[in-house]
C-alpha cells in the first residue's frame, strides 16, 4: 500500500490506498475475500463503487507484480467463511 501509485490514485480520487487496490482487483476481476469485522472499514471496502481506474492506472499497477502473496490460505480460517456475517447496523 505504500507504492507511489497507490498514493498518488488515492489522492486523485479521495480514496484509501487499499479501497484504490480493492477498486484495482475488481476492475481485474479477481475474487477478493475481506475479512475485516471493524464497522468502519467494511463500509470503506465496499466504498469502491463510485470510481473507476483508466486502463493506463490498471496497467500501471499490474506492472508492479512483485510475485508476492499477500494471503496465505489457511484450511481452518477458509471454513470459518462459510459462517462469516456481516453486520452493519450495529446492533450486535
Amino acid at each position: 500500500m505504500e507504492e507511489e501509485i497507490f498514493k498518488d490514485l488515492a489522492n486523485k480520487y479521495n480514496k484509501a490506498s487499499a479501497q484504490i487496490i480493492l477498486r484495482w482487483h475488481i476492475d481485474e476481476v479477481n475474487i477478493i475475500i475481506l475479512g475485516s469485522t471493524n464497522k468502519e472499514h467494511i463500509k470503506d471496502n465496499a466504498n469502491i463503487f463510485d470510481f473507476s481506474l483508466t486502463s493506463d492506472e490498471l496497467d500501471k499497477i499490474a506492472k508492479l507484480n512483485k510475485n508476492k502473496r499477500h494471503y496465505t490460505p489457511n484450511p481452518k480460517l477458509s471454513a470459518s467463511y462459510v459462517h462469516y456475517q456481516i453486520n452493519l447496523d450495529g446492533q450486535g
